[in-house]
């Protein structure tokens, strides 16, 4: 009778067979994985031989010798063909070619010796009580096991050295491979055990080698071990889908013959059947999760940098909270780049020191870093990246350095400088694919750098006219507020001019006089030179115009600023809408809802930053009492874009929440003076919602002083939204030119 000692040679040889295979179907061409799948097979024939000898499966003794000595051939090369795929993988070279030809020489004389006498391989052997058979050492056997030794231990050797010494990628996939092959050498060394009669019990080494090709199997998908991990997500998506076919098959059959057919009298044929049924039904939302699974947890594909850097300096380049700013930077890098970790700390200026800004998956003990400590001291001093992944990268620190990065689990850390100094430094961690950050990454890191510094710092200047602007407001009166904000914008809008005037001379006379003189010293300069220098006057008038475009960007902000901060509800002038947006979200004072705002990068409009500023917060208000009983996420939706409507160009803005809306007969009466669907309390910025008062404001600033039009619309996806529109001109606002 069959029992698991007995049928324990089946599973290594078959998962043997299997790892090996793949590896030669994936590149034929390589050596290294022809070297694989040759050694597998070995091993997977040589663990076979513990099956097919034992007398449940041949009962003749000479028919089972016979097929273990066959067995045995395979076992004949197998330490010297481990020895030769570990220098393959290694990429290490034995100085002396001549001793591999002469032990793959030896392992032919084993073989000659194994078929033409009983020296090698003397016969089998029964366990007492057991009925299990193990081989029968004859005198060369010995010579066989102090072979293998050799071989075996000297290709451990290898590895390991390949460990030590090799590049950190080829370090991770070689540390793996001899924790695998560790095992299957000891599950070796425990079969000998019991060939030689030191104990007396069966041998398990076919149970233990099977450990080995998880292990092996880990660094094939994680590290990318000889590269198959399109034909290992195969295997896995093909054996799950067996496995669940097979389980829900067992399952419902036993079920249907053991209680089902007590009372339905299902007979045997017919809850096969059902089985069937139930398995081709759950065939397709079990093979698309095993494929979502392996893409998620296995091989997380690529995401080119450029496109990710592009990504992130779009969604960042029009955003003044610095809170924010954080918010977005880490979590594009997150999502494009499957960090574990990671955080940005920024220099405080008005505390002198350097805290934690945003982190995502860490809470680290050590929030905020002395502007002297050696740690930011370090990275003042030093506009490099650290990348903690190379090699010996640690021992070229500073020791607080590595440790603070260690507390922060960061690899990476990148500094964060404007105009020389400073101002912070982000840190990511490992990908959860274990993969280490590439080159181009690496290159394009500095740009990334650059961009979150330029962000946070128009943020923090921006943070600092607003809080300089709210400290004024508590202290001076209205008229001393108004004389401010005609400084501010004035010195402010002195200090532009002046650099909007010096990028001009830069794109327009510099680079022009640069390009000049290239072309008047072209023929006594080097082609590759000449390019060069082309390229430099290029990127100089391209951060000139980005400059210019920052500046024109930076005098918009400016003048939303000061115009809110006047407070002149009579008064209209250009303005940043995406200011007033964020101006409203933190009066009205929100915090269970998420806003989702997308407009055009800048948007600017014509108008009142008060009034509309009102505006929305009272369109706040009303989604946040609306979406009271929603459970879980509540959102707020707003999309704005420059229209032509009626013959020119208008600022056109579409808003709704996550509630049901407001049914449709109703429309016309909601802005009605006094009309409203449910009483409310009184909402901040003097609004009596819930009074009927708030949307007839809303109209009345948006129609009669601005000149445009609101008005609520059915939503495709059922409930409604308000829908409104402003000229961007002073034409069109009622105003001369």
């Amino acid at each position: 009778m069959l029992n698991l000692l007995v049928v324990s040679g089946v599973f290594p040889w078959a998962l043997n067979l299997l790892i090996g295979f793949f590896v030669l179907a994936k590149n034929p061409g390589n050596v290294t994985n022809r070297k694989f799948c040759i050694f597998s097979s070995s091993i997977a024939f040589w663990s076979v031989g513990s099956f097919v000898v034992q007398p449940q499966v041949i009962s003749s003794l000479p028919a089972a010798v016979f097929a273990a000595k066959i067995c045995y051939f395979a076992a004949c090369f197998l330490p010297i063909l481990f020895l030769d795929f570990a220098c393959s993988v290694s990429g290490t070279k034995i100085k002396n070619p001549i001793i591999l030809r002469s032990l793959y020489f030896f392992g032919i004389f084993l073989a000659i010796s194994l078929f033409g006498s009983n020296l090698f391989l003397a016969g089998l052997r029964e366990l007492p009580h057991l009925h299990f058979r193990v081989s029968k050492p004859g005198p060369i056997y010995y010579l066989f096991f102090a072979y293998f030794c050799i071989c075996i231990f000297w290709a451990l050797t290898i590895l390991l050295k390949g460990i030590r010494v090799g590049p950190s990628t080829k370090s991770n996939q070689l540390k793996y491979v001899f924790i695998a092959y560790l095992v299957a050498a000891l599950s070796g060394f425990e079969y000998f055990l019991t060939v030689f009669g030191i104990v007396p019990y069966p041998p398990i080494d076919d149970y233990i080698l099977i450990f080995a090709i998880p292990i092996l199997s880990y660094a094939i998908v994680r590290h990318r071990l000889m590269d198959i991990e399109v034909i290992i997500k195969k295997t896995i998506v093909f054996a799950g889908l067996f496995g669940v076919f097979m389980a829900i098959v067992s399952a419902v059959t036993a079920l249907a013959q053991s209680y089902l057919g007590l009372h339905v009298r299902m007979g045997p044929i017919t809850s096969s059947l059902a089985s069937v049924l139930i398995a081709v039904m759950l065939y397709d939302p079990v093979r698309k999760f095993l494929v979502n699974a392996t893409d998620t947890y296995l091989f997380q594909k690529k995401d080119d940098f450029k496109i990710i850097l592009n990504r992130l300096a779009k969604n960042i380049i029009s955003i003044l909270d610095i809170h924010e700013v954080g918010e977005t930077v880490l979590n594009t890098l997150q999502e494009s780049l499957r960090l574990e970790t990671g955080a940005l700390i920024i220099r405080d200026e008005k505390n002198k020191h350097y805290s934690l800004l945003n982190a995502f998956n860490l809470n680290p003990v050590k929030q905020k870093f002395s502007s002297d400590c050696a740690f930011i001291q370090y990275f003042s001093e030093s506009d490099k990246n650290i990348n903690l992944e190379k090699p010996d990268a640690k021992n070229m620190l500073p020791e607080e350095v590595v440790k603070n990065l260690e507390a922060l689990m960061a690899v990476i850390c990148v500094p964060l400088f404007a105009q020389g100094e400073l101002i912070g430094l982000l840190t990511m961690g490992k990908k959860r694919s274990d993969q280490e950050f590439t080159q181009e990454e690496m290159d394009y890191l500095p740009v990334v750098a650059g961009q979150t510094a330029i962000a946070i710092r128009n943020a923090q200047l921006v943070n600092d006219v607003i809080r300089e602007r709210e400290e004024k407001v508590k202290a001076q009166n209205k008229a001393e507020q108004v004389n401010y904000a005609s400084s501010l914008s004035h010195e402010t809008g002195n200090a532009l001019v002046g650099i909007t005037s010096t990028s001009q001379n830069i794109s327009e006379g510099l680079v022009q006089d640069l390009r000049k003189l290239i072309k008047y010293c072209e023929n006594k300069l080097d082609a590759n030179l000449r390019k060069r220098y082309e390229e430099i006057a290029d990127k100089i008038y391209r951060f000139s115009k980005t400059i210019e475009q920052n500046s024109e960007k930076v005098r918009i902000i400016i003048k939303t600023a000061t115009g809110g901060l006047k407070d002149n509800r009579s008064e209209k002038e250009e303005m940043s809408f995406r200011f007033v947006w964020n101006h409203a979200k933190k009066e009205a004072n929100i915090n269970d809802v998420r806003y989702d705002g997308q407009m055009p990068d800048p948007f600017i409009v014509f108008g009142n930053t008060s009034l509309l500023t009102r505006v929305l917060v009272n369109l706040f208000i009303n989604s946040r009492d609306a979406m009271i009983h929603i459970a879980g996420e509540r959102c707020i939706h707003l999309e704005a874009s420059y229209r032509a409507f009626e013959g020119r160009q208008v600022a056109w803005v579409e808003y709704w929440d996550d509630g049901t809306g407001i049914p449709e007969e109703l429309f016309a009466k909601v802005f009605e003076q006094g009309f409203s669907t449910k009483p409310k309390p009184k909402g901040p910025m003097g609004l009596d919602s819930g009074y009927g008062q708030g949307l007839y404001y809303c109209r009345k600033f948006i129609e009669e002083f601005h000149k445009g039009r609101i008005w609520l619309e059915k939503k495709d996806a059922g409930g409604s939204k308000f829908v409104f529109w402003i000229p961007t001109d002073k034409e069109g606002n009622g105003e001369d030119k």
